[in-house]
């Protein structure tokens, strides 16, 4: 009996996106890689896969190679790698991820109350999705997830909830950043597609890395928004032709990137989406007192 198969399909015609079960697009990584393994050396910079950029994307690049993963005899991985990330913030996600007893991981909208989610551990994870000076109208994803990661992006600047080991989390840099260039020119400036923001090690008032114990005798080096300017950038606006194809690229590509995450309960994957392990995620799970350290400032 037939089932119905005799007809031919071209499967280069199809538009993968379009079929992925809500995935949305998926963006090359930008990882941050904070862990310390050995020396002040071995954390406190940024890497993409030479694979997803022939050319570097911005200022600062360099050809290198890192081991993914936390092994020692991780093979090599030839890189982009910098220890200052310059990028503009075109959107940003958030949600829970919780690890239940049999290991299962499970995906909860941003604030979803304990009552209405599954038990277990779970941490924050965040993407950022970015483009950058030398990129064209690219978009790349900052994939930060635990506690650590998670406050080197959204430390309240003060407060109860502000924690004095880490700096003030690059949002609130950011929006406090665009609030004073609102007021400065007379119009009010969105913080996203609009200025040019550098991610850098966070350092003490020496210049030494300053990194933080956060338990399992784990250390983690936070990073750190910088707008200051300098010989090679007199402004961090990223001009009026650029943010008009940022703010259109935000309307149709990256507000639904967004509301993917607006979904509760669904299977995550154990690898972020460049495919390779995070291997810097800390040994404390997040509490859901934790949660009001992490808000969002937009």
């Amino acid at each position: 009996m037939s089932e119905g198969f005799n007809f031919q399909f071209d499967s280069s015609k199809v538009q993968g996106d379009l079929f992925g079960n809500g995935s949305g697009p998926t963006y090359p990584i930008i990882v941050w890689h904070g862990k310390y393994t050995g020396s002040a050396e071995s954390a406190g910079f940024w890497t993409l896969d030479i694979d997803q950029e022939e050319t570097p994307p911005g200022p600062f690049w360099v050809a290198s190679s890192v081991r993914f993963g936390g092994k020692p005899d991780s093979p090599l991985s030839p890189v982009w790698k910098t220890d200052r990330l310059r990028v503009c913030v075109l959107g940003v996600r958030k949600r829970f991820v919780i690890e239940t007893e049999s290991g299962e991981r499970l995906s909860y909208r941003w604030g979803t109350p304990k009552h209405e989610r599954v038990n277990g551990s779970f941490k924050a994870h965040f993407q950022i999705a970015v483009t950058m000076p030398a990129a064209g109208d690219r978009v790349f994803s900052i994939s930060l997830q635990g506690l650590a990661k998670s406050k080197s992006w959204s430390n309240p600047p003060s407060g109860k909830w502000h924690d004095p080991q880490f700096p003030t989390g690059a949002e609130f840099v950011l929006a406090e950043y665009a609030r004073m260039a609102s007021r400065a020119v007379g119009a009010n400036v969105p913080p996203l597609c609009s200025f040019w923001m550098d991610l850098v090690p966070h350092r003490n008032e020496k210049g030494n890395p300053q990194f933080v114990n956060v338990g399992h005798g784990t250390h983690v080096l936070p990073f750190a928004a910088e707008f200051s300017l300098s010989p090679d950038l007199d402004n961090r606006f990223v001009g009026m032709e650029r943010f008009l194809r940022f703010q259109e690229l935000r309307k149709t590509e990256l507000v639904p990137w967004e509301s993917e995450w607006d979904k509760s309960g669904e299977s995550v994957s154990s690898r972020n989406g460049s495919g390779r392990e995070d291997g810097e995620r800390e040994g404390n799970p997040l509490r859901d007192e934790d949660l009001a350290l992490i808000t969002g400032s937009f």
